[in-house]
């Protein structure tokens, strides 16, 4: 018997010692009337925004809303990526999926494309590159270089603004986007540049445009989410600006013409608009206008 009960303790022991430790498991709810447009702009469509996990960890994903939504890694402008993908995810039904390695997973919803979180995996080991938009104002340059604080519609402009890398890893082929709207909402610009960003390094990241009209403009900056480098930042991957394009016309009140060329010309507002004759000038003048007076009334004389 009591050799029984130390075979059972055995036993026990190495069922013990090789069950896994349980990993823990994060709930994100889809909200109802995320079908609507209500949370288009707020971090509120998935609940909560962003969960951050360890390596091990699971997520689930639940459905609160009274339509069909998915959990797709990638964003609504890069499309998906692949790491994972729910399929439809029916009302008040549940997704759940295990992360295995570091790093930034941002998802959207295909069936609702505003629809975007954010799964970050750590393992308390900062060996990540960690980008940011620097809240500094943007800069200006026209096509020779030099910095301007009124861009003029037809000219190339070259826009940039700040990128820090925090981390302590560099950062490779880092694609960065520029979106711009006019005052109607209506896109006029979309590009994409790839820079080099070294660890703790702030870099200025340049897009070349050509404004066509004038007008105030709004400017979407992003950093591509896809990239698998562990950034872990929840909002500073995204920036916004505006700026406002000139006409080309000329300013009386401040004495400067802008020329559309990208010119400037300068008068001086003292100056009267109508010259200032001599007294010498005003007798020549005077003088040669008597004979035409005394010829003309000789004529009314006569007739």
């Amino acid at each position: 018997m009591k050799k029984e009960f130390i075979l059972l303790g055995v036993i026990i022991s190495m069922a013990i010692s090789i069950t896994p430790a349980f990993a823990n498991n994060a709930q994100v709810y889809i909200t109802n009337n995320t079908s609507t447009r209500d949370c288009a702009y707020t971090p509120s469509c998935f609940l909560p925004y962003q969960v951050s996990i360890s390596i091990g960890d699971t997520v689930t994903w639940t459905n609160l809303d009274n339509k069909t939504h998915t959990v797709t890694t990638g964003t609504t402008n890069y499309g998906a990526v692949g790491n994972f993908d729910s399929g439809s995810i029916q009302s008040h039904k549940s997704f759940t999926q295990f992360f295995g390695t570091i790093g930034k997973y941002r998802y959207f919803d295909k069936t609702n494309p505003w629809v975007i979180g954010i799964v970050v995996v750590e393992n308390g080991k900062p060996t990540h590159a960690e980008l940011a938009w620097l809240p500094n104002p943007l800069k200006t340059f026209d096509q020779f270089g030099n910095m301007t604080s009124t861009p003029i519609f037809g000219s190339p402009l070259t826009i940039t603004k700040d990128v820090y890398n925090s981390g302590d890893t560099d950062a490779t082929s880092i694609m960065f986007r520029l979106k711009i709207k006019n005052g109607t909402n209506y896109l006029v610009y979309d590009n994409i540049v790839k820079v080099n960003i070294g660890a703790k390094q702030t870099v200025p990241i340049g897009f070349s445009w050509l404004p066509e009209k004038p007008g105030t403009y709004q400017l979407f900056f992003e950093a591509d989410p896809s990239n698998p480098i562990g950034d872990t930042n929840a909002y500073n991957d995204l920036a916004f600006d505006s700026l406002t394009i000139s006409n080309g016309t000329h300013s009386v009140s401040d004495g400067i013409f802008s020329m559309p060329d990208g010119s400037v010309s300068k008068f001086d507002n003292n100056t009267s608009s109508v010259p200032e004759f001599g007294p010498l000038v005003s007798l020549v003048l005077t003088a040669s206008l008597i004979p035409i007076i005394v010829l003309s009334s000789k004529r009314v004389i006569h007739s």
